[in-house]
């Protein structure tokens, strides 16, 4: 291959590697932009069809948030005059399908606990929504 050709990301879906190894990234940060900048709307839906770039998009928003500037030099978003400080980010991956609420809650519950480990914390309510909720105050 040629060093000037461009090399397509087939089997990445890391933000970060892409963008570190100079793969073909379509820019969305116009969208990011959009999010930050539309006044009175509070609640996003963000749906795309399958193997549509949802989890590139998604860990686009956690670099974006986690303040990686180095990873938007170039694109759309940057030109915007941001300051990228660093936000809390609580993702979440909902890939594991389940078949009954409780193996839901379970498995909500089960990746809760994994986050607050890692930031030292502690949750004390095996409730998916009361636990998110105290995880979301303690990071701040």
């Amino acid at each position: 291959m040629k060093d000037d050709q461009i090399k397509f990301p087939s089997t990445y879906s890391s933000f970060k590697e892409v963008r570190k190894e100079c793969l073909l990234y379509v820019d969305k940060t116009k969208y990011i932009h959009k999010l930050l900048t539309t006044k009175g709307s509070k609640n996003w839906f963000l749906a795309r069809p399958r193997r549509f770039g949802k989890t590139m998009f998604v860990d686009t928003l956690e670099q974006f948030f986690l303040g990686n500037e180095e990873h938007f030099r170039g694109l759309y978003i940057h030109s915007k005059g941001y300051d990228f400080e660093p936000s809390p980010v609580l993702r979440l991956n909902m890939a594991r399908r389940a078949t009954s609420t409780d193996a839901l809650n379970s498995s909500i519950i089960s990746h809760l606990e994994v986050i607050a480990e890692k930031k030292g914390l502690v949750l004390k309510s095996r409730n998916p929504g009361d636990a998110l909720e105290r995880l979301i105050i303690d990071f701040q």
